[in-house]
């Protein structure tokens, strides 16, 4: 049950930091989101 609330916590925090992305910086916008989203997978991941 921890597992399953964690991984909800961490998709949470990704998608934030996509919102961010998107309302902060529209330059370079798809290379950001896609550096994030791969930190918090391969963090997931270990």
């Amino acid at each position: 049950m921890a597992v399953i609330l964690v991984l909800i916590f961490e998709l949470l925090l990704s998608y934030g930091y996509y919102i961010a992305n998107v309302h902060y910086n529209n330059i370079d916008l798809d290379q950001k989101t896609t550096k994030n989203l791969n930190y918090f997978t391969v963090k997931r991941l270990r």
